[in-house]
């Protein structure tokens, strides 16, 4: 993947409804940051990544309270496409909801 900030929105598809919010993610020598966007959509997150057979793993750092969903929080393994300055990185979580990154490369 190449490094740099990826931009653009953040949505989550529930069972009964859809929430989205804007977001800027920061790839660099293999660690994240990915800003917390409006009422924690996303809740942002922290760490290191790591690529391995067209899948990314994020794993976050932070320390968050159980007031929310964290699957919001960007933390643990997404299938992801990469074209050309565009990310989409994406992941169905704990049969709670889809969660999809929406990007593009500043």
């Amino acid at each position: 993947m190449e490094e740099g900030t990826y931009t653009g929105t953040f949505k989550v598809t529930y069972a009964n409804e859809t929430k989205s919010g804007t977001t800027t993610i920061k790839l660099k020598d293999s660690e994240y940051s990915c800003d917390a966007g409006a009422n924690r959509y996303p809740a942002g997150g922290s760490g290191s990544y790591k690529m391995h057979k067209g899948k990314i793993t994020f794993s976050d750092e932070g320390v968050w309270t159980g007031d929310f969903d964290w699957n919001l929080v960007l933390n643990g393994e997404y299938e992801y496409k990469l074209d050309g300055k565009e990310l989409k990185i994406w992941a169905d979580k704990n049969g709670v909801g889809h969660y999809e990154y929406d990007l593009k490369k500043k």
